[in-house]
């Protein structure tokens, strides 16, 4: 036998069972490189939705409000005559915006003086039990600024129609002056702070001479902006024409019609006058 050609032969052999063996190899390539493929287009598809930030919603517009504000509320009567009620002392048809009826009104009754304080709490609850809830600020008198203030009694008649923060009206002078002292709220400030040029706000105002100095400070204020109506029982029959706050009041309403505000004719004068008999 040939040893080197034995020998020789050998090799061969051997690089042919490795390449049989290796055959697969190319395949497996192939195969590892689909599966990273197919990985990445998967990868560059995928999003992480817990990074998601949601789509921003849009913001709820409140629709334009009806709103009755009561300044000197008394023991509600004026209320009643706003809602209609069959127990009002009077009737007087308040204006309401198109598509409202009065029970619709968001509804603000301020009053001074403690003694109409449980009055006012029955009044709530009378109308809460048909359905009409109102706001009470029960001994709160509204003024030009937010302060503590001396608050004078009419303590002639159970009704104190003549009650006022001023210390020279006729009725608590000649009752003997009695006063408690009680927190005012700047009303223009109250008022602009809560509503806006589209609501539609009513103001009545009874304030036994107080009028004068508010409806000024409402004009300085553009409060006028926020309001659409304005009643006002202006107290001329207390009131000297030389005071400074009559002229004063007069252009401060020039301002606020300026502003938008009305000014219809208004008195309770008539009621007044058959309590106090």
């Amino acid at each position: 036998m040939d040893v080197s050609k034995a020998t020789y032969s050998r090799p061969p052999t051997v690089f042919r069972a490795a390449t049989k063996k290796l055959s697969w190899l190319p395949y497996a390539v192939l195969g590892l490189v689909a599966v990273l493929a197919v990985s990445a287009v998967v990868m560059l598809g995928y999003q992480d939705t817990s990074l998601e930030q949601p789509e921003p919603s849009k913001p709820v517009v409140a629709p334009p409000r009806y709103v009755y504000v009561d300044l000197g509320a008394n023991s509600g009567d004026t209320c009643l005559m706003f809602l209609q009620d069959p127990e009002a002392p009077e009737k007087y048809d308040f204006p309401t915006p198109e598509g409202k009826t009065h029970a619709d009104a968001e509804i603000h009754l301020f009053e001074a003086n403690p003694s109409f304080n449980t009055d006012l709490v029955d009044l709530k609850q009378k109308l809460k039990e048909r359905g009409i809830n109102i706001n009470i600020y029960p001994s709160t008198p509204v003024w030009i600024e937010s302060t503590l203030l001396p608050f004078y009694i009419d303590s002639g008649n159970k009704h104190a129609a003549g009650s006022s923060l001023d210390p020279s009206h006729p009725d608590p002078v000649r009752t003997g002056g009695k006063s408690v002292n009680l927190t005012s709220v700047a009303i223009a400030q109250w008022l602009l702070e809560r509503f806006l040029p589209e609501d539609f706000v009513i103001v009545k105002m009874d304030i036994e001479l107080a009028e004068y100095s508010i409806i000024s400070n409402m004009a300085a204020m553009s409060a006028g902006h926020v309001i659409d109506y304005i009643f006002v029982e202006w107290h001329s029959w207390l009131i000297k024409g030389d005071d400074p706050r009559v002229a004063q009041s007069a252009e401060a309403v020039k301002q606020l019609e300026a502003q938008g505000v009305k000014f219809p004719s208004y008195s309770t004068l008539s009621r007044k006058r058959r309590r106090a008999a």
